[in-house]
């Protein structure tokens, strides 16, 4: 299978995606991000060109290099302030202390916005 190349290519190159494709691949990226939470994965920098997509449709999650472990049971919360700024939640620009999944989450919003609105 051939690599279409990352999501910020894809949505640059096509301009704009119809609904249906968008909503396939936001599916598929809550279903990559879900795992990672579930293996107490926090990527950190979850964005349009850390999503590889391959000619079927096929998305993968890359660049881990700011990623952490957590663990919602312990109650601790993440200090570790990285990531790209337009994906970032206002803790992170704040420099305050995170639930770990919740910043993922945050991104994944920005991410379906790309995908939605061809930004």
């Amino acid at each position: 299978v051939l690599s279409v190349g990352n999501l910020r290519s894809y949505v640059t190159r096509v301009s704009k995606l119809k609904e249906t494709e968008a909503r396939g691949l936001a599916q598929l990226i809550a279903s990559a991000v879900n795992y990672c939470h579930f293996n107490n994965i926090v990527h950190g920098d979850l964005k349009l060109e850390n999503i590889m997509m391959d000619n079927a449709s096929n998305v993968k999650i890359i660049d881990f290099g700011l990623s952490s472990l957590y663990s919602l049971s312990r109650g601790r919360k993440l200090s570790r302030y990285c990531g790209t700024v337009t994906y970032a939640t206002p803790e992170l620009l704040l420099s305050k202390p995170y639930t770990g999944p919740k910043v993922d989450v945050w991104s994944f919003g920005v991410v379906i916005f790309h995908l939605v609105c061809s930004h």
